[in-house]
């Protein structure tokens, strides 16, 4: 025997009530509950009873003159909205927690108790508890008293977890009568943010144009290396597509559901570097953020760090970043915490990385810590069988955005585009052909249609600069007669550091004024046997 709860739609007639309740009396069975709704139904809970009894008693109500039909539904209306409000409450996953004035909680979801205690922890009564048992708070719930809006905060869960934390004070006749606790789990908000903001412009190897058998090279060993977690460097030429064959690694491998983060390091000056990789905390330093910041690192959580322009990194940032990358490990500018971090680091240069080893521009501790995997993309006039594939595609992907049919690019213009060396390689490409769509309205281009960049930009001195320049020719010319220009570079260099080594007498203001290291001015006093005079 069970309870049993009934559905009755009915034409609302005199004594149809009576006679629905009659039924149940000819079966001395007695009724819990009745509801009625807005649509013309009414809703009754019996009492436990017998299925047959059941059974019987709806056919007798079926034959009721004005009813239209009877069946058996799960809950009562008011029941149905408390368990849809249940079903969302729990859906949601966000940890909710709802507490009184007194910090006791009275609700919370299934999200709160893993959050709070840890994934394969069996579900805990905390109904009466005190959040604070479960939350290291950064205020007391007295400091709520007064605030409006939302508080946010960050803290550090069950198992390292690190979870944002939204505070709303509710009130009641103007005292605190609730408090509603969200907690999001850190990585899960990065994760939804990546998909909706940053995959939609990832790439991945399907995306990279080629045809020749150098790129098919390095594709074949870049696939290989995808999936590993070992550091890449990719060295290529300004234009050669360092960056979308790092987004294509990062698409590969198993680390593409998590955040791919690129960060230029010639973009940024030292300290506003350190504080971008590894975060800050808040009042480190004059403008910092309240609350402090994240760094990329952290942000970058299971997924890949892109490290462009690497060779341009200052060489005390050379060294935090070395340490950071042998321990996996770092601490926000002005913290004392450390944070543990798993990211796969993909680095780009433009520069030989070796040659600045040996002028002291770069560590080769870190150089050898990066290059685990090198990655080299030849430049776009060793890869001339992918010109005539590449400028069709920029033509196919110009004419989409301008919204003009396609053109025709015809075979004088593609041989024109091979006999082209390219320093700007593919994305000099690119905008050669961007620019002859733009300037030209006809459905076929031919070469006579091409327009390079014929800029020339006029190179001035002041008249000082021009008589240290003639100087040191006209030195050069009285040696050997012949002007080479790897002899006219250094004699400038050594000129300049002889004007310089006079003037401020430190190799470390030298090097602020170059913009070199320190130690690669001495290094350069040496090879040209320049000594502080007394």
């Amino acid at each position: 025997m069970k309870k049993h709860t009934l559905m009755i739609d009915f034409e609302d007639r005199v004594g149809l009530g009576y006679e629905i309740f009659n039924c149940f009396l000819q079966k001395n069975t007695s009724l819990e509950q009745m509801e009625a709704s807005a649509s013309g139904k009414i809703y009754l809970r019996t009492q436990p009873i017998e299925t047959q009894e059941l059974v019987d008693i709806m056919d007798m109500i079926k034959n009721i003159h004005g009813v239209n039909n009877i069946e058996k539904v799960p809950y009562l209306p008011s029941e149905l909205k408390a368990h849809e409000s249940q079903y969302v409450f729990e859906a949601i996953k966000e940890g909710i927690l709802v507490v009184n004035s007194q910090g006791k909680i009275l609700e919370y979801n299934k999200s709160a108790i893993v959050l709070l205690l840890g994934k394969g922890i069996k579900d805990e009564d905390l109904r009466g508890k005190l959040i604070t048992n479960y939350l290291q708070l950064p205020f007391t719930l007295r400091e709520l008293t007064g605030a409006k809006g939302t508080q946010r905060v960050k803290l550090l869960q069950q198992e390292n977890k690190i979870c944002y934390l939204n505070v709303w004070p509710i009130y009641a006749e103007g005292r605190l009568f609730r408090i509603i606790f969200v907690l999001q789990d850190i990585e899960a908000v990065r994760k939804l943010v990546y998909n909706v903001t940053i995959l939609p412009q990832m790439h991945n190897f399907g995306d990279i144009i080629f045809q020749s058998k150098p790129m098919r090279e390095l594709v074949n060993k870049a696939l290989c290396a995808a999936d590993s977690d070992a550091n890449i460097l990719i060295i290529g030429e300004s234009g050669t597509g360092k960056e979308l064959l790092a987004k294509s690694l990062h698409m590969t491998s198993k680390r593409k559901e998590y955040p791919f983060v690129a960060v230029n390091c010639a973009a940024l000056p030292e300290n506003l570097l350190e504080s971008e990789l590894f975060g800050y905390e808040e009042g480190s330093f004059t403008g910092s953020r309240k609350g402090g910041k994240e760094g990329l690192f952290e942000f970058a959580d299971k997924g890949t760090l892109f490290l462009d322009e690497i060779g341009e990194m200052p060489l005390g940032m050379q060294a935090k970043l070395l340490r950071v990358l042998q321990d996996h490990k770092a601490r926000r500018v002005g913290g004392l915490r450390e944070y543990s971090f798993d990211v796969r680091i993909i680095s780009a240069t433009n520069k030989n990385l070796k040659e600045a080893i040996s002028t002291g521009e770069f560590r080769s501790d870190l150089y050898y810590r990066l290059n685990v995997i090198p990655l080299i993309i030849p430049p776009l006039r060793e890869r001339k069988d992918d010109i005539p594939l590449l400028a069709q595609h920029f033509a196919e992907k110009v004419c989409q955005k301008l919204g003009r049919p396609p053109v025709i690019l015809r075979d004088d213009l593609l041989q024109e585009l091979l006999k082209y060396d390219w320093p700007g390689n593919v994305r000099e490409l690119e905008n050669v052909i961007e620019r002859t769509i733009i300037f030209n309205e006809g459905r076929e281009l031919g070469a006579k249609n091409l327009i390079f960049d014929r800029t020339e930009f006029p190179v001035t001195l002041s008249p000082d600069k021009e008589r240290i320049l003639m100087r040191v020719i006209e030195e050069i010319l009285q040696r050997d007669n012949q002007i080479r220009l790897k002899d006219i570079m250094e004699m400038i260099e050594r000129e300049i550091l002889l004007f310089l080594v006079k003037k401020y007498r430190s190799s470390r203001r030298i090097g602020q004024v170059l913009g070199i290291s320190n130690t690669a001015v001495i290094n350069k006093m040496h090879k040209y046997g320049i000594t502080y005079q007394k």
